[in-house]
């Protein structure tokens, strides 16, 4: 028995597992190839649910998502990103080999394009960049999972890069993702921002490179996060602070706000065997489990399905994020809000399903009609929910999570 679900609540999560999956086995070849936005994404979606339900067309429908993904990196040039470059292809090929979805056969697919990647994180177009989708961070990720191959140089690299680009600063140590060298801002996001830092440095203390040096960073940039908490507000802690244009507000999401936060202290202090970074955690978590939908700061319009279900800043990326932050404390608080964040995406999802089956179609995607990303993809779309469903249903077998930096 899942000791999440209720059974009519998993009825419910199985119907819309199966609806998504129909909806993605249309036109795989009509997607791009990318993690966030198409088949790379929907590949890791169906290995995810072939897992939960082993099924064969759902092992088919990986390996084709996949080999279209494949087909384009070989074919056309692309981007070094792990959101939506080869990188992120790199990352779940990896990973579905460790999980043993895939066989050794698709490591012929790592060995083309590992040296592109070190060479993109060290010395290419991320190297100079900390943040997880679009810089050196998704490399080290992807580092992470290839656990087979040796990648201890450019760990080693990106260990000393964060070094250099820290900055100390009055509290503690901080990182600006800014372009302008004069505009020292500061993102308290776990997307784009300083916690996402902690997380790698933990991932790389853990794995041995420098602990004392990884831990200094980590406890500095620890400091400044907490000196940023306010008194007062829905948020504990802004989206960004300092610089030109500071955000004093932070919705609840995957992508900034205090859920982040909590992630980044509770595993923190579980790492360094730390009680007061683990209650910290638990404190900053239980006062965003007191925030509704009203005042959460999810995108809600009018009619059946208004409500933001994606991954990124939706209902179903605060869902995971409640569940992960449960699994780490077993505060009981914390499992109820994730199943509130969890009927509340169910609700939603119903006639966003519905009304995709009905007209279904695909647009070119051009940055200005953005419908293969917000509708179908990993980061805003239904594979991104799919898989935040699988989490709750499968909860054993949620090690994609990783991608996300929400365990180590």
């Amino acid at each position: 028995m899942n000791a999440y679900l209720a059974p009519a609540t998993h009825s419910v999560l199985d119907e819309s597992l199966t609806h998504i999956a129909e909806l993605l086995q249309r036109h795989p070849e009509l997607h791009l190839p990318t993690l966030i936005q198409g088949n790379a994404g929907i590949g890791l979606f169906f290995a995810y649910l072939y897992q939960y339900r082993p099924r064969e067309e759902y092992l088919e429908a990986c390996a084709t998502q996949l080999e279209q993904a494949i087909e384009a990196v070989s074919t056309s040039d692309q981007t070094p990103f792990l959101a939506t470059g080869f990188l992120g292809l790199g990352w779940v090929v990896a990973h579905l080999i460790r999980q043993g979805v895939l066989d050794e056969e698709a490591e012929e697919v790592l060995d083309a394009i590992r040296p592109a990647i070190v060479t993109a994180a060290t010395t290419g177009p991320i190297s100079t960049t900390y943040d997880l989708l679009y810089g050196f961070l998704g490399a080290s990720v992807f580092f992470s999972e290839h656990a087979d191959a040796d990648y201890g140089a450019p760990q080693r690299a990106i260990l000393a890069q964060l070094r250099r680009q820290a900055l100390p600063v009055a509290a503690g140590t901080a990182w600006t993702n800014s372009s302008d060298p004069t505009d020292r801002s500061f993102n308290l996001g776990l997307a784009h921002g300083i916690p996402s830092v902690v997380v790698v440095l933990l991932q790389l203390r853990k794995q041995g490179y420098d602990p004392a040096q990884c831990e200094l960073l980590i406890r500095g940039a620890i400091r400044f996060v907490l000196a940023q908490e306010k008194a007062t507000g829905h948020s504990l802690f802004a989206t960004s602070v300092e610089g030109a244009k500071p955000l004093a507000t932070s919705r609840l999401a995957w992508c900034h706000g205090d859920l982040g936060v909590a992630l980044m202290l509770l595993l923190a202090g579980t790492e360094l065997q730390d009680p007061d970074l683990r209650h910290k955690g638990l404190e900053v978590a239980r006062h965003a489990a007191g925030r509704p939908l009203a005042s959460s700061g999810v995108s809600v319009t009018e009619g059946p399905g208004g409500v933001d279900v994606g991954f990124c800043h939706g209902t179903a990326g605060i869902a995971l994020l409640f569940l992960r932050l449960h699994q780490l404390t077993g505060d009981e608080l914390l499992g109820q809000t994730a199943r509130y964040w969890l009927e509340l995406t169910l609700t939603n999802l119903t006639p966003r399903l519905q009304e995709l089956s009905a007209a279904f179609w695909i647009k070119e995607f051009d940055g200005e009609s953005p419908d293969l990303e917000q509708r179908y993809g990993v980061l805003e779309g239904i594979a991104g929910v799919g898989l935040t469903l699988l989490a709750f249903a499968n909860p054993e077998k949620a090690d994609w999570t990783r991608l996300f930096l929400l365990a180590l």
